[in-house]
């Protein structure tokens, strides 16, 4: 099951922000709460040897879905009665009819279509999140050779961190109380090309309101999303501390495009995701293997400050 959802995800680009998304089968849809709720009464059944109670074997973060849940099917429903058959594409024309009837809505707010998708991706975005975290309780199956490299990544651990399959544990979970290591932890994970775990994620989240009420000093900030866009896997850390709101924390002016829609036919993804895609092909084109690329690449290495030129799509 965990090969299956990771090969569908990788068809969609393995990200939710998509403007026309297909609200089951992509990342964030319906069928990742299906893989969540399997995977936890899997778990369940291997623990008890016995066929659990919904309400027993559902994990309290899985409950907390119900509203995007509702969300989405309501979503749903009324992609099917609009188009007549099994259509789960959420096309422009969808949205526009969605937002004026309200589908999934609660009260009467008036919403255009850019605002409803807005609202549209951040269900999704916690419906995908969900899932991620379970499909990482289940051990991928690999080949040996794999492993022969996963226990060579291993050996990137350090006082601070250990490093297991690609996620980066905390050697004292405590600490992450203090927001150097906090940080640290992205810029570990942006240069090796690793993600935290979902402990260690658990363990930021829990210290995230007191570092809202006394944010890093602007200087402080910059330094620690400097140490995080100047490598080479900044995008993914970036990512990462987008979904945990640690980012709109260093920069608050970011929730000013979390899961913004701009409906028009240059952009393919929210703003947000845009921007980190920006990055990410800044970096690529430093590895670049086309000619014409590389000569990107080269004015990128003559930059004294470039993570400068990183900030400006992330901060746009």
């Amino acid at each position: 099951m965990p090969e299956v959802t990771r090969s569908r995800h990788a068809k969609y680009g393995n990200t939710v922000f998509h403007l026309e998304p297909n609200i089951k089968e992509a990342p964030g849809g319906l069928r990742d709460y299906n893989v969540a709720c399997w995977m936890a009464l899997l778990s369940a059944i291997d623990q008890e040897c016995r066929w659990p109670a919904t309400e027993s074997f559902l994990p309290d973060s899985t409950r907390q879905l119900k509203p995007a849940l509702q969300f989405l099917s309501s979503v749903r429903t009324f992609l099917h009665y609009r188009q007549g058959r099994d259509d789960n594409m959420l096309a422009w024309e969808s949205q526009d009819e969605a937002a004026v009837r309200h589908i999934g809505l609660s009260d009467s707010s008036a919403l255009d279509a850019a605002g409803w998708m807005r609202l549209y991706f951040r269900q999704a975005r916690a419906l995908h999140y969900e899932c991620l975290r379970l499909l990482e309780s289940v051990p991928a199956a690999r080949s040996s050779l794999y492993r022969t490299y996963q226990n060579w990544r291993s050996r990137l651990s350090n006082a601070d961190f250990s490093v297991v399959d690609s996620l980066i544990y905390l050697q004292q979970p405590s600490a992450v109380r203090d927001p150097e290591l906090m940080f640290r932890i992205f810029s570990f994970a942006a240069h090796h090309g690793l993600r935290p775990a979902l402990s260690t994620e658990t363990r930021i989240q829990q210290v995230l309101p007191m570092l809202a009420e006394n944010p890093p000093s602007g200087p402080e900030s910059w330094r620690y999303l400097q140490s995080v866009l100047v490598e080479p896997h900044a995008a993914d850390a970036l990512r990462a501390m987008h979904s945990l709101g640690l980012l709109t924390i260093l920069v608050p002016e970011l929730k000013l495009i979390d899961c913004l829609v701009v409906r028009d036919f240059y952009h393919r993804f929210t703003v947000d995701e845009h921007s980190f895609l920006a990055i990410e092909c800044l970096h690529r084109a430093l590895h670049a293997k086309s000619e014409w690329d590389q000569r990107y690449g080269r004015l990128l290495e003559e930059l004294e400050r470039p993570e400068l030129l990183y900030f400006g799509p992330s901060g746009a």
